[in-house]
C-alpha cells in the first residue's frame, strides 16, 4: 500500500507501507451489527508527527451488494481537537 499526504503548501510526501501505523481510539456498532473504526491515531514516521483521524460523523454506512463504510474525515493535531488541520475521504470494507 502507498498513500501520500499534501501539506496546505502542495508539498508530497509518499508514505509507504510501514511508515503511518494507526491506532483505533473509537469505534461504531451500525444498527446492522457490523462495527467499524471511526477514530485513529496515526503516527507519520517519515515526518515525525501524530496526527488524529475522525470520521465526521459515524453513521456513513453503506448497504448495497457490499455493506461498507465511505465517508468524510477530520485530521487534527494530537491534543489539538477544537480546529481540524486537514480534511479527507475514507472507504472502508471487510467489517
Amino acid at each position: 500500500m502507498v498513500m501520500f499526504m499534501v501539506d496546505g503548501a502542495g508539498n508530497i510526501t509518499r508514505l509507504g507501507t510501514g511508515d503511518m501505523p494507526l491506532e483505533v481510539i473509537e469505534t461504531w456498532q451500525s444498527p446492522l451489527g457490523s462495527v467499524y473504526p471511526i477514530e485513529w491515531r496515526a503516527q507519520i514516521t517519515p515526518l515525525g508527527e501524530t496526527i488524529i483521524i475522525k470520521a465526521v460523523f459515524p453513521e456513513q454506512e453503506l448497504n448495497l451488494s457490499t455493506r461498507y463504510w465511505e465517508g468524510a474525515i477530520d485530521i487534527y493535531g494530537e491534543g489539538k481537537t477544537t480546529e481540524a488541520i486537514g480534511v479527507g475521504y475514507l472507504e472502508m470494507t471487510g467489517y
